[in-house]
């Protein structure tokens, strides 16, 4: 996320950060099934993921 403070607002950085976090737990919850693996693959899929897919990424808001 630091990259994103550097660039944008705090708030914004934080979205993104969620945003880019989120993208890769589903990713990553799809191609494992164990802890272990998962920690690695979930590494794995921030590396790969890129604007336009971060973008894309569905992301809900909901008031608690």
């Amino acid at each position: 996320m630091a990259v994103y403070a550097a660039a944008a607002s705090a708030f914004i950085a934080a979205l993104t950060g969620t945003a880019v976090y989120n993208l890769a737990g589903r990713r990553a919850a799809e191609k494992t099934d164990a802890p272990a693996s998962f920690q690695v693959c979930f590494l794995d899929e921030l590396y790969k993921a890129n604007p336009k897919e971060i973008a894309d990424n569905p992301f809900d808001i909901e008031e608690v």
